[in-house]
């Protein structure tokens, strides 16, 4: 049986860390909760608008992200999310679940130049697989100056290990030996496919509550 971990895939935006937490949870057999996918399901839900719009829905993204977060950590079972640490993220929450809890946590710090990831960004600008909500065009110039002085974000306290990884060049990235590591800080590889979230049953039931 996996010990209580909390795996944290982190990072500024187009650094990759959809792509590598999703491989992480396939080989790890574990659930993943992501900030993005929440917003999308919010954006489906109630609409989507421009960047204004956008932001607001910050605050029940996390609201959302959170409450699914808590409860795989009150019922022990391990699991990983995937989420950059923005200005809404509530750093205090998580120190304070980790007293309560007793969770071990890991946390994946995604990087890059800051060129390439300006030419990510512009790539998935209008591409099919992102999801217009996000207003990816409008967001350009502020993401633009948000990478000018650092490339990188910095972790949260908690305890645990963190692992610092450069996405510049996807193939030179060892994900073989992250994911060793990963395993070895859990008592075993789960081998049982676990109950996962139903994150857009559950953002929908959280919406009807509130009408």
């Amino acid at each position: 049986m996996a010990k209580n971990i909390l795996i944290i895939v982190s990072g500024l935006p187009a650094t990759g860390k959809t792509t590598l937490s999703q491989g992480m949870a396939k080989h790890l057999h574990l659930p993943l909760v992501s900030k993005d996918t929440i917003k999308e399901i919010l954006f489906d839900g109630v609409g989507h608008g421009d960047r204004e719009w956008g932001e607001k829905l910050n605050i029940p993204t996390y609201n959302l992200l959170n409450y699914f977060v808590e409860q795989e950590l009150r019922a022990g079972r391990p699991l990983i999310i995937e989420t950059p640490y923005d200005d809404d993220f509530p750093r205090r929450a998580y120190e304070k679940w980790q007293s309560e809890y007793g969770f071990e946590c890991v946390q994946v710090m995604c990087y890059a130049e800051p060129k390439v990831l300006i030419e990510r960004f512009v790539a998935r600008i209008g591409a099919p697989e992102r999801h217009p909500g996000h207003n990816d065009q409008a967001a350009l110039e502020d993401f633009k100056r948000s990478i000018k002085d650092a490339e990188k974000v910095k972790p949260l306290s908690l305890q645990g290990e963190v692992y610092e990884l450069n996405t510049t060049d996807f193939s030179k990235i060892d994900t073989e030996s992250l994911l060793k590591k990963l395993e070895a800080a859990m008592v075993a590889p789960i081998r049982d496919q676990p109950t996962r979230l139903n994150l857009r049953l559950l953002a929908g039931l959280w919406f009807r509550q509130k009408q």
